[in-house]
């Protein structure tokens, strides 16, 4: 079965913030050596401006904290931020606490009231 890409969402600071507590470059590096290939030719900045650019279209995690199984949604494969964006039953990834970043995350929050983003 072929997965294909969802829609990515709009970046927000606060999307912003958690990835780059989660991209893991050494891991990322060791996993897409496309990416690599496009840094070193110039193509991307760096490995989490590849990642912006092309990892989180396509689906893949941006480090190893983050369950693909969970990066799925039905037949299709989903975004980490797609995955902020609707909610899930479980987080993807056991360190994450939703509570604490609703709680450092207003917007987010308020957002969630609005119902914009799906949580718990």
């Amino acid at each position: 079965m072929t997965l294909s890409p969802s829609p990515t969402p709009r970046l927000t600071a606060a999307h912003r913030d958690l990835l780059q507590l989660v991209f893991d470059e050494t891991w990322y590096r060791g996993r897409y050596s496309l990416a690599v290939h496009r840094v070193a030719q110039g193509q991307s900045s760096n490995l989490l401006a590849d990642y912006l650019t092309h990892g989180l279209a396509n689906g893949e995690p941006p480090g190893p904290l983050i369950d693909e199984n969970l990066l799925r949604l039905g037949e299709r494969r989903i975004t980490f931020l797609h995955y902020l964006a609707l909610g899930a039953e479980q987080a993807p990834c056991p360190l994450f606490d939703e509570r604490d970043y609703l709680r450092r995350y207003p917007e987010v929050a308020a957002a969630v009231q609005r119902g914009e983003f799906v949580s718990g």
